[in-house]
């Protein structure tokens, strides 16, 4: 039981900086989708004016 217990106090830091690089990882694949989206959209506009 000692055991278990003292494994509860190390998991929840070591939940956070996981959580923290899973935040980071998603983050950046989002800004990658958004870039994305706006260099197609630029891409569009500039087939448009041409």
């Amino acid at each position: 039981a000692p055991l278990e217990g003292e494994e509860d106090f190390i998991y929840p830091g070591d939940a956070c900086l996981i959580l923290l690089v899973i935040d980071q990882q998603f983050c950046l694949q989002i800004v990658f989708v958004v870039l994305s989206h706006i260099i197609d959209i630029e891409e569009l506009t500039q087939k448009k004016l041409f």
